[in-house]
């Protein structure tokens, strides 16, 4: 029979016992079959440096067991596993955290600050605090998506990621050989394709022009972001987390990320790492 393995609740010793009085708490299992309630109430909050940036992590679950690390898109913060993380926290260790320039993390002015290297900077900085010399298993959604599969082309993190599931976001590699290969062999139906890609992908481009985005936001589109993600996505939003500065700056983060990000392809050499190192990656 295989033994449950347990979260833990701090439980108050009886004052009867003369020891209670110098340690105060003793820890008390929670069962995996415990109501998922008590997965979402317990959950901790920490903070983890990566150069002179501060992160802001939260994690659910047994620290004993497998890592899972959950990376989310722009403009949204960690809130958004809110209802994933507890779930997983039956049988893994789960991490969330806010990546630069969202939610409680630290937020850089300078485009450079935005670049993939960084970006994975701070992942192994989580990853290297929280579960030193451990391989994790990476979800990531959206732009945390293209950030994912930087992470598992970087050579410092070979051996580091077990799994990768990739929700809604590309290879950046992938991407420009897809665009490249409806350019030079256009037919009507890739140029379809390469159109309706476009029309889809508005907000890169509305992100990359002057002024028009930080209006955009600080007028109406903040305000309306919760709204609309869930009208459209069916998804919650947790406002709670969201500190007053972030709305001002989603939309240069997504400009910033998307600008370091394209310029960082632009300059590399086109050997598609992607395809060589992703063969446990899943893509949804």
């Amino acid at each position: 029979m295989t033994r449950p393995r347990h979260l833990f609740l701090p439980k108050l010793r009886s004052p009867e016992s003369p020891e209670s009085l110098n340690d105060g708490l003793t820890m008390q299992p929670l069962s995996d079959e415990a109501p998922l309630a008590l997965f979402e109430l317990l959950h901790s909050e920490t903070a983890v440096a990566s150069g002179d940036l501060t992160l802001a992590v939260r994690t659910w679950g047994d620290p004993a067991r497998s890592p899972v690390v959950l990376v989310h898109g722009y403009p949204d913060d960690s809130s958004v596993w809110q209802h994933v993380a507890p779930l997983l926290a039956r049988k893994h260790y789960v991490i969330a955290y806010d990546v630069r320039g969202a939610g409680l993390s630290g937020v850089p002015k300078r485009t450079a600050d935005y670049h993939l290297a960084k970006l994975t900077d701070d992942f192994i900085a989580v990853i290297d605090t929280l579960c030193p010399g451990r391989a994790v298993h990476l979800i990531a959604h959206d732009w945390g998506s293209i950030q994912g599969w930087e992470f598992v082309t970087d050579p410092r993190l070979a051996g580091r990621i077990a799994s990768y599931t990739s929700c809604s976001g590309p290879c950046l590699d992938h991407v420009g050989f897809w665009l490249r290969e409806r350019v030079l062999r256009p037919t009507p139906a890739s140029l379809a394709k390469l159109g309706g890609q476009l029309v889809r992908s508005w907000y890169v481009i509305l992100f990359h022009l002057p002024f028009i985005p930080e209006l955009s936001w600080r007028l109406w589109l903040g305000r309306a972001w919760p709204g609309l993600l869930r009208r459209v996505e069916k998804t919650p939003i947790a406002r709670a987390r969201r500190r007053p500065t972030t709305a001002r700056t989603a939309c240069v983060s997504i400009a910033r990320t998307s600008s370091a990000a394209c310029s960082h392809r632009a300059s590399a050499t086109r050997t598609l790492p992607c395809r060589r190192s992703c063969r446990s990656a899943t893509s949804t």
